[in-house]
């Protein structure tokens, strides 16, 4: 699921009534505004979040919300452009297969 929230923590209630209501392993969150003096204000019980967000202007940034149990590693992949344009994050995920 990919959501474009425009601030994430304005809309951390409605994104929490929605994981209420939906089973929801991995989210992609943009334009989360978030920065290094806020991005640690955010929690949503039950998911890990990665991010990468602009810290020398507004707007921006990007991130993963993953539910627990699974396992999830940041990959670094140098770009050869100004980070000033661009907020990157890749992420590989330990999904488990359920069976039937």
């Amino acid at each position: 699921m990919h959501i474009n929230c425009r601030s994430l923590l304005h809309k951390c209630g409605q994104l929490c009534t929605l994981l209420n209501r939906a089973t929801v392993s991995v989210i992609a969150v943009t334009e989360t505004w978030l920065n290094k003096s806020t991005v640690d204000s955010l929690h949503i019980p039950g998911y890990s979040f990665a991010e990468c967000s602009r810290n020398d202007k507004l707007g921006g940034g990007v991130g993963f919300l993953v539910a627990d149990g699974i396992d999830y590693k940041i990959i670094d992949i140098p770009l050869q452009i100004n980070n000033n344009v661009l907020c990157c994050l890749v992420t590989g995920l330990q999904m488990r297969h359920r069976s039937n």
